[in-house]
């Protein structure tokens, strides 16, 4: 489904032969990323963005959306990066790693794949599945109550309110493409997951690591009640492990 709005330009920076996609999450923004960009950027690579369908635009657009507008997103942004570039890695944060793993199934294929709190099974999975269908038809959206910061949320082009019904397609996806298809990825494969992660439960980091079909896997854990690992007191540690696999994948090319 076409978005009757637009939502604001991607990030596009120009750089060498090895590109770098970043996919935010659901509900979120690229600004997830704000303290990996600069590093990516250092390293002479070219680092895009892009806005998954129904994001930066309101959340009564991304409850029209399904997972195969936010797959049209992936392709589009992965086809603007073939253009320029000879490999790419898709970096994806949160949802967004779903999303780049399926990226790996699509073809022609790409370099490699690194996940940040990426679910296979969010905290209260079960609960949460048996009470989407009765809460979509009373309550369209769920207000974000962990958000400590409102105004900051809304500033960086995240919503603050969850559409049920979009979200009803994020499960439909993981359950459908990531538990399903794992074992068809190939690629070098790093996943990130914070121990005491508030959403997403650490035993999807188990699962992703332990059924993808890549021979060249790494897990890194961090130590901390976050979701979003990019802004946790580790982020150097992590950035460094990021430019780490990033680098030894271009220099295998």
């Amino acid at each position: 489904m076409a978005s009757t709005l637009e939502s604001p330009a991607p990030l596009q920076h120009h750089g060498d032969d090895t590109g770098i996609l970043l996919v935010h999450g659901f509900s979120g923004s690229p600004a997830s990323f704000a303290p990996l960009i600069p590093r990516l950027i250092a390293q002479g690579w070219t680092v895009h963005t892009i806005w998954l369908a129904g994001h930066g635009t309101s959340e009564e657009d991304l409850a029209t959306k399904t997972s195969s507008d936010w797959v049209l997103s992936l392709r589009a942004g992965i086809d603007r990066l073939r253009r320029q570039t000879q490999r790419i890695i898709v970096i994806g944060d949160s949802f967004g790693g779903n999303l780049a793993l399926y990226a790996a199934l699509m073809g022609p294929p790409i370099a490699g794949v690194v996940t940040l709190g990426t679910p296979v099974s969010a905290r209260h999975d079960l609960m949460n599945r048996a009470l989407l269908p009765i809460l979509t038809r009373i309550q369209p959206y769920h207000r974000k109550s962990w958000v400590k910061d409102p105004a900051a949320q809304r500033a960086a082009g995240s919503y603050l309110r969850i559409p049920l019904r979009a979200y009803a397609e994020v499960i439909r996806f993981i359950d459908r493409h990531t538990k399903r298809e794992l074992e068809g990825v190939r690629v070098p494969l790093f996943v990130v997951q914070a121990k005491k992660d508030y959403e997403v439960h650490p035993s999807s980091a188990y699962f992703l690591s332990e059924h993808a079909g890549s021979t060249h896997k790494a897990l890194l854990w961090v130590d901390e009640r976050i979701h979003h690992v990019l802004l946790s007191k580790e982020a150097d540690r992590i950035i460094d492990r990021i430019i780490g696999f990033v680098q030894a994948i271009a220099k295998q090319a």
